[in-house]
C-alpha cells in the first residue's frame, strides 16, 4: 500500500516500547479484515509498532499485511481454543492497546485480559447491528454463548466502538450499556491504494466504449445482502433499456442467484464473476453502484464506490447508509425490499448521473488518515498527532 499523507505527522505521547495489538480470527474475504489492514497500514504510516495477534494466518488479505507488522500466529481452528495462547501473550507482552473486532474476538479477548491478570487496555469494537442479525436464522451454540456473554464482557472493556451510529444505539439498547460508553469511529475505508488501483483497466468486452451502461452490486451472497432485490429492479430496467448487470462477490446464494438470473432470461446481460482482486476499477467505470442490503453495520463498498466517484443508490437500511450518504444529499436512498423504487431509482440515475465530486468529498470523511487518527487517540488516551 501506498504512504498515505498521515506518514507525514508526528505521534506526541505514545509510549516509548509501546505496541498496538489487533486481534482477528483470520483474514477472510470481508468487510471487517479488509478495514483491519487498512487500519494496520495507517498505524505503520504514524511510525506506530503493531502486533496482529491472530487466531489462523488464513485469508485473501494476508498477502496485505504491511511488512512492517509482527504477527503472532496463534495457529488455532477456533477463537475457543486462543484465549488461553491470548492471554499468554498478554502477560509475555504487555501491548499498550489490544483492539478487536466481532462478538467473538470480542468476548475472547475480555475473557484473556482477565486470565492475563494484566492491565492491558482493551477496546471491542462492533461491526454490524447485531438485533437484526442476530434475529436471521439459527446460530450454533457458541454464537448464542457468545450473544450472551455480550454485555459482560463488553462492560468490562475499557473502550467500545461502534461503526456507525445506528450500530451504537442498537448496541446500547441490547446490552443496557449507558450509550455514552460507545464510540462511533466508522471505518477506514479510503485509502491511497484504492484511488491508484481504480484507475486500473478492466479486461472485460462490457466496458468498452460504446456498450450499454454496467449497474454494480458488490457483496457476499447471503440473505442479508439481498441481490435478488437488485437482479429483480433489474429485469424491470432491461425491460425499459439496454443495460447491464454486474454483482461481484462469492457466497452459499449462488446457485440461487444463477436460478433466478436463469428464469428471468438474463443470462446474457448478468455477469457473476466471483471475488476479484480489484473490485475498485470495476467500480470507477461502471455507470451505478447499487447497494441492496437489508441491514448493515456501516456499508463499505457504498463508501468505495463513492470515492470513485460512481453515482450510487442505497437501501435506508439500518444502519450506515443514512449516516454515509447524509439522509440522501449525497447519494440515493430507497426503501429497504422495494422493487418499484429501486427500479425507478436506477432508470433516473442512468438519465441523471450524480455529481462525481460532491460523491468523492463526502467519502473523504472516511479515509484512513483521518480514521486511524481517531482509534489511536481511543486507544491510547493522551496521544497527540501533530500534522
Amino acid at each position: 500500500m501506498t504512504a498515505s499523507p498521515i506518514a507525514r505527522s508526528i505521534v506526541q505521547g505514545f509510549p516509548e516500547n509501546g505496541r498496538v495489538a489487533i486481534f482477528l480470527h483470520h483474514l477472510g474475504g470481508g468487510g471487517v479484515e479488509r478495514v483491519m489492514v487498512n487500519l494496520m497500514h495507517g498505524l505503520v504510516d504514524l511510525n506506530i509498532p503493531v502486533d496482529l495477534v491472530i487466531v489462523s494466518l488464513t485469508g485473501p488479505h494476508v498477502a496485505s499485511i504491511p511488512s512492517q507488522v509482527r504477527i503472532v500466529n496463534l495457529n488455532k481452528e477456533r477463537v475457543s481454543r486462543a484465549i488461553w495462547p491470548l492471554a499468554q501473550y498478554l502477560r509475555r507482552e504487555k501491548p499498550t492497546a489490544l483492539l478487536t473486532a466481532l462478538t467473538h474476538t470480542n468476548v475472547a479477548a475480555v475473557i484473556a485480559r482477565v486470565l492475563s491478570r494484566t492491565r492491558v487496555r482493551v477496546a471491542v469494537s462492533e461491526r454490524n447491528h447485531i438485533s437484526f442479525w442476530y434475529k436471521r436464522g439459527q446460530h450454533p451454540p457458541l454464537v448464542r454463548l457468545c450473544h450472551r456473554l455480550r454485555p459482560w464482557a463488553y462492560r468490562k472493556a475499557d473502550a467500545i466502538i461502534s461503526i456507525s451510529n445506528g450500530v451504537g444505539d442498537d448496541l446500547a439498547k441490547l446490552t443496557g450499556i449507558d450509550r455514552s460508553r460507545i464510540t462511533t469511529i466508522y471505518n477506514p475505508t479510503v485509502t491511497p491504494e484504492l484511488l491508484i488501483r481504480s484507475e486500473e483497466p478492466v479486461d472485460h468486452p462490457w466496458f468498452a466504449p460504446g456498450q450499454p451502461p454496467v449497474i454494480l452490486g458488490v457483496g457476499r451472497f447471503v440473505d442479508q445482502k439481498n441481490f435478488p432485490l437488485l437482479i429483480n429492479a433489474f429485469h424491470r430496467v432491461r425491460q425499459q433499456r439496454p443495460a447491464r448487470l454486474v454483482i461481484l462477490g462469492e457466497g452459499e446464494k449462488r446457485a440461487e442467484l444463477e436460478s433466478q438470473i436463469s428464469r428471468l432470461g438474463l443470462t446474457q446481460d448478468v455477469l457473476l464473476p466471483g471475488f476479484v482482486s480489484n473490485p475498485y476499477a470495476w467500480m470507477k467505470r461502471s455507470s451505478v453502484f447499487v447497494f441492496s442490503s437489508d441491514f448493515e453495520g456501516l456499508g463499505n463498498v457504498l463508501i468505495e464506490a463513492m470515492a470513485c466517484g460512481t453515482s450510487v443508490i442505497s437501501t435506508a437500511c439500518p444502519s450506515g447508509p443514512e449516516e454515509i450518504l447524509l439522509q440522501g444529499k449525497v447519494g440515493r436512498l430507497i426503501p429497504v425490499n422495494d422493487l418499484p423504487a429501486m427500479t425507478e431509482a436506477i432508470l433516473e440515475t442512468l438519465d441523471r448521473p450524480q455529481d462525481p465530486q460532491s460523491l468523492i468529498e463526502r467519502a473523504k470523511t472516511f479515509s484512513c488518515d483521518v480514521i486511524t487518527r481517531q482509534y489511536l487517540q481511543l486507544l491510547v488516551p493522551g496521544v497527540r498527532i501533530d500534522s
